[in-house]
């Protein structure tokens, strides 16, 4: 379902997909996630209807830097400019903090959500909410969850975390030295974390995959994850489809990323066993490595 919230009078819409189980009778968590650069509220439909079928609200919203939005930038829509375009985007401090803005949009709309949407009345559990993303929606997510940046203009170790939120997810993250991230923008990310990212995911000036896990590395203990999944690259978050290794790869990130969901939005004690470096080696024949604190 497509559907749009306006975060005051005189702003503009911002687009999101609901994804939401049928018949099902609630109390259903809710997950806003957040897409890579340029993508569009369409592109991790699996990983969205996935989560839905077993019991959440999903929400993803179609941020400014949705390329379709800006088409007009891209001359005659050719590779160079739409690459060109990204670059610019990704790197643009006004879209992290749009991004930021999106979720806090998203989040206060939450009430209302319940009370328009006739199949999620009196279901919502707005209480109960988690956010990921994938790649740049990973940084997204850990701004959402208190980490900090440092920018130009902007005030040093910034944050736009939001109290409400209960656990992130995010996928395929940049490291430090990237999008204003540092050594210590995780210092104060104190709730639930599980980052995760892939054996064959590189960074974009050629980090090793590991650089991805910096912000498990860096952030405090407690309920805070890595799981690196040897077999996947940076697209097999998006989809069986787009994954360029073997069928099991996206079945594990479906397993992984649904525990955690159940462990720390439904308090799911059998999720949180499930999370344990032994169990997901055995599960995984050893493709999927987990490092707890």
């Amino acid at each position: 379902m497509d559907l749009g919230v306006r975060p005051g009078p005189y702003a503009p819409v911002l687009a999101y997909r609901l994804y939401y189980p049928e018949h099902a009778p609630g109390p259903l968590p809710v997950i806003i996630f957040s897409p890579g650069a340029g993508a569009s509220p369409q592109d991790y439909g699996p990983l969205d209807t996935f989560w839905a079928s077993n019991g959440y609200v999903v929400i993803q919203p179609a941020h400014r830097d949705y390329v379709e939005s800006h088409a007009f930038e891209v001359q005659g829509g050719d590779e160079l400019g739409y690459d060109s375009l990204l670059s610019r985007l990704v790197r643009d401090p006004t879209v992290w903090e749009d991004r930021a803005d999106d979720v806090d949009t998203l989040i206060d709309g939450l009430p209302s959500l319940a009370n328009s949407t006739p199949e999620l009345e009196n279901k919502i559990a707005i209480d109960d909410v988690g956010v990921g993303g994938h790649s740049f929606g990973a940084q997204t997510a850990m701004l959402a969850g208190g980490a900090t940046l440092d920018a130009p203009r902007w005030p040093k170790g910034i944050s736009f975390g939001r109290s409400a939120i209960k656990a992130i997810l995010p996928m395929s993250p940049d490291g430090v030295g990237e999008l204003g991230l540092t050594a210590h923008s995780w210092d104060t990310v104190t709730l639930p974390m599980l980052v995760a990212s892939g054996g064959r995911d590189a960074g974009p000036r050629g980090q090793p995959p590991m650089w991805r896990l910096d912000g498990y590395r860096l952030s405090p203990a407690g309920a805070k994850y890595a799981a690196l999944i040897e077999s996947a690259d940076h697209l097999s978050f998006t989809g069986p489809k787009s994954a360029r290794g073997p069928d099991s790869t996206f079945g594990e990130i479906e397993a992984v990323s649904l525990a955690f969901w159940n462990a720390y939005l439904k308090n799911d004690a059998a999720a949180r066993s499930f999370l344990q470096p032994r169990v997901l080696a055995d599960c995984s024949g050893g493709d999927v490595r987990l490092s707890a604190k």
